[in-house]
């Protein structure tokens, strides 16, 4: 796999892969399985006690993240907050 910066190499190592089970009738879904196999067990069990849904199993790709703090702009200039207002 091949990184455009190095910040993206750094979190690729840290981030530990999961998957998520997630059904046809629902938007909801929590639990972060570790494994593939341990998300395709739990898909499986799910079926069989809700025949004609599908559950589907998600893996994790990656997330976004901004690794810089906020950056605030001030929409006027010049005004400094520490400044005696008159009033």
């Amino acid at each position: 796999m091949t990184y455009r910066t190095a910040y993206e190499a750094r979190m690729a190592d840290s981030l530990p892969q999961f998957f998520m089970v997630l059904s046809d009738d629902s938007t909801y879904t929590q639990y972060r399985h570790s494994t593939l196999s341990g998300a395709r067990s739990e898909a499986a069990r799910l079926a069989t006690v809700n025949p004609g849904t599908k559950f589907w199993v998600l893996a994790a790709l990656g997330c976004a993240l901004n690794p810089e703090p906020v950056k605030w702009i001030a929409t006027t200039e010049g005004f400094d907050p520490h400044d005696k207002i008159p009033f």
